[in-house]
């Protein structure tokens, strides 16, 4: 079940966020919050490598050993390591609001391999004065009544 999710990828999201709202285009939204640096997303396969890493000698030779991944930086200034392709298609979807450069398959892996986690999208959305879609709500939520925008002031900042 979609509610229950801890995270979702982006095509996912802009998917049942379509069906619930009628809304298109919120992979580019959401791509624009990511290049930003509003908005944290999930790349399992770096998460998978680098969780267990302390220091920056191991992150070296992760980046040594994937030369697909690189050091990339927010509009902020902020570095953060991530997928060179991916990236890449990220800012092309965040600006153009397509694929430009990138081969469109590549696009769709991006959005499709990367994933956004609940109380970030929540953030967001508070951030964006957007509330919270029923489809990633529980079902507890949904019964009593309560929308999860409400919880949102407790969200650490």
């Amino acid at each position: 079940m979609v509610n229950l999710a801890p995270a979702l990828s982006i095509a996912d999201l802009a998917s049942e966020w379509f069906k619930e709202t009628g809304e298109a285009k919120l992979e580019c939204a959401l791509a624009r919050a990511f290049i930003n640096g509003k908005l944290m997303v999930s790349d399992p396969e770096m998460d998978r490598w680098c969780c267990p890493f302390l220091d920056d000698v191991e992150i070296e030779v992760f980046l040594q050993a994937n030369k697909n991944y690189s050091e990339h930086y927010y509009a902020s200034g902020d570095g953060v390591i991530f997928n060179n392709e991916y990236w890449l298609a990220l800012d092309e979807i965040a600006y153009y609001g397509k694929a430009v450069t990138v081969h469109p398959k590549m696009a769709e892996m991006a959005l499709s391999n990367l994933f956004v986690i609940k109380k970030d999208f929540r953030k967001w959305l508070h951030d964006s004065n957007k509330k919270m879609p029923a489809f990633w709500q529980s079902e507890s939520d949904l019964r009593s009544g309560i929308r999860s925008e409400v919880r949102l002031s407790r969200l650490p900042r």
